[in-house]
């Protein structure tokens, strides 16, 4: 039997720190070398085709995201029949850490999620080894956790960029009164009114954060219409993850509805421009992974905005649709108008691997 019973505890992550403890209840008087904790982080992808003769194959692709050991004590300790309690903590490395071997793609970026479905599954394990000094018992002792995490993320340079989106569409003028029989033999057919221009804007960051509110502004603008009826609103994420297995691609396409709202808004061009309330469109990020790279798998996000509007009185209505490739990032991260700056002021539900 062994000379003590060993426990891992994974406390959480606070910040980019990983903190947990170490209990070992000695059963009789043990001198101890060494404690180490280790973190490996693997990404492992499945896929399946068919083969030459019909029969199914699998394939499957693993990389080493992270692996690193960390010693707590390096002295020789004597311990005391009982309980002894040994808290760790260390910090998190900005990126991944994948090695390069023959014919594997290999990216590196911020530590992934952990993330678990039938084609990929990002997992982190907690491993902690006691070292005795020699004895007839052996000389260690491992415990291993696997736990969630959920590593900060940093805004790209590329998500920071402001963006301005503009899209010209024209919607038809407003319905004549119908002309007297007379007035139509003496002045005959009116010419047709030509339609109104109009420009439909979108200002964003290009990120999302979970849990946070969309960071759009919207608005119409045009020097002809002074009056527009907002009839509806539809707001999705176009969610890709493109997953690699020795050679086999799979893209996987979701769409997140993240406002579809019926308005009766009514808007006005004060100086050619009409901004569309925030209150129209008020929703929260949630229920999709934040973005992440790694060696065997891609997120990317797509932003598609959808508006109906026409004129006043008019019959008929004009859709207009915009769509602009976003980042999905944490809540905590620096607000929209810290990223956006003054200029332009006028993403998780992560499930953890099993």
């Amino acid at each position: 039997m062994a000379p003590c019973d060993l426990h891992l505890q994974f406390t959480g992550l606070r910040g980019s720190t990983v903190e947990g403890s170490l209990s070992l209840i000695a059963r009789s008087a043990v001198v101890l070398s060494r404690i180490s904790i280790s973190l490996r982080g693997t990404s492992t992808t499945l896929l399946t085709s068919t083969g030459t003769k019909g029969t199914p194959m699998s394939y499957s692709e693993e990389h080493i995201i992270i692996d690193e050991v960390h010693t707590v004590s390096t002295k020789y300790t004597e311990l005391s029949t009982g309980d002894h309690h040994f808290p760790f903590a260390f910090s998190l490395p900005d990126y991944t850490q994948c090695k390069p071997s023959k014919g594997q793609l290999h990216v590196h970026g911020p530590l992934p999620p952990s993330y678990t479905s039938p084609y990929l599954q990002i997992r982190y394990q907690l491993t902690a080894t006691v070292y005795f000094k020699k004895s007839i018992f052996g000389s260690k002792l491992t415990k291993s956790l696997v736990v969630p995490l959920n590593p900060p993320q940093a805004v790209t340079s590329a998500s920071n960029r402001n963006t301005l989106i503009q899209k010209k569409f024209t919607i038809p003028p407003p319905p004549e009164p119908p002309k007297s029989f007379i007035s139509y033999l003496i002045f005959g057919e009116d010419e047709p009114k030509p339609q109104r221009p109009l420009v439909f804007e979108i200002r964003c960051a290009g990120v999302l954060q979970l849990g946070g509110p969309l960071p759009l502004d919207m608005s119409f603008v045009s020097k002809s219409i002074t009056r527009l009826n907002l009839q509806k609103v539809t707001i999705s994420l176009k969610c890709i993850m493109s997953i690699r297995a020795k050679g086999l691609v799979k893209n996987l396409v979701q769409w997140v509805t993240l406002c579809d709202v019926i308005s009766s808004e009514r808007l006005h061009l004060t100086d050619g421009r009409a901004v569309i309330p925030k209150s129209v469109y008020d929703s929260v990020v949630t229920g999709i992974p934040k973005s992440f790279k790694v060696c065997n798998a891609i997120t990317s996000y797509e932003l598609h905005v959808q508006c109906e509007v026409s004129g006043v009185a008019s019959l008929t209505s004009e859709t207009v649709n915009v769509k602009k490739a976003v980042e999905v990032v944490e809540h905590d991260l620096p607000s929209y108008d810290e990223v956006v700056g003054p200029q332009m002021s006028s993403a998780g539900i992560v499930k953890a691997a099993q």
